[in-house]
């Protein structure tokens, strides 16, 4: 295997993996590739791409040809070391690995990206449910039910649902408005008649697991509004913080 060193270590080549890191397109036509590297000033477009595929820098994808995951990742610590930002780099590499970021914007259908993540990810133990309006769609309450059911064929027993919201007219069944789904999986429900926080966490089960939470200006209902919020990926310290918020509005809720 040629040694990756020297083949990075030329600065055209080293410029033509970190361009190639960041086109659009994946995979090129041998020809196009060539040419790629010409472009950044390899002198030997054919023999750099022979080394690289060698080193596994480079692989092919069908016909086409273009960067190999290890391949990606060296680019980019190749920016880091020629003074690209840091924080971006590393944003990057987690994207690359295939994890969350652990802060993202939410800008719209928060309800529904928290109540997606149940199915998605169902290694939950403890869900926390703070909105002063809830009304789920059909989509949500569907979502909503599956992935408690998976959760407890996961873990052998049911996840615990605790929810804060406002006071609200009971329907002729005698179930407050909205709330039959969060009724009918046995879920913990107080009110507060000032509350207006919105705030939804998934606590990871005793076995492990996934941790969330969404803090925004959304109801876990549909909205006509302008929304805004923030996700937090398994960030225990900032996560615990909110359950001891979230339990600190319960306790001057009533049941």
């Amino acid at each position: 295997m040629p040694d990756i060193f020297d083949l990075l270590g030329q600065p055209a080549a080293a410029n033509s993996m970190i361009a190639l890191s960041k086109a659009a397109e994946t995979s090129f036509r041998r020809p196009d590739l060539e040419d790629h590297f010409a472009s950044h000033g390899v002198a030997d477009p054919d023999q750099c791409i022979d080394g690289l595929m060698a080193a596994n820098l480079l692989q092919a994808y069908g016909q086409n040809f273009g960067a190999s995951l290890f391949g990606l990742r060296s680019a980019l610590l190749l920016e880091a070391l020629t003074g690209a930002d840091i924080d971006i780099v590393y944003r990057r590499m987690r994207r690359l690995s295939g994890q969350e970021e652990q802060f993202e914007l939410v800008r719209q259908d928060m309800t529904l990206m928290f109540l997606k993540a149940l199915v998605e990810r169902p290694d939950f133990g403890r869900l926390y449910i703070c909105s002063p309006a809830i009304n789920l769609s059909k989509k949500e309450t569907a979502h909503f039910r599956y992935g408690i059911n998976q959760a407890e064929k996961r873990t052998g027993q049911r996840p615990e649902v605790l929810v804060i919201t406002r006071p609200r007219p009971k329907t002729a069944n005698g179930i407050e408005a909205g709330l039959a789904p969060f009724e009918a999986v046995g879920a913990e429900i107080c009110f507060h008649p000032t509350l207006h926080s919105k705030l939804y966490i998934r606590e990871p089960a005793q076995a492990g697991g996934y941790s969330m939470a969404i803090v925004g200006s959304q109801n876990i209902t549909k909205t006509k509004y302008l929304e805004l919020g923030i996700r937090i990926n398994s960030d225990g310290t900032l996560i615990n913080q909110l359950i001891m918020y979230f339990f600190d509005v319960m306790s001057l809720a009533t049941e």
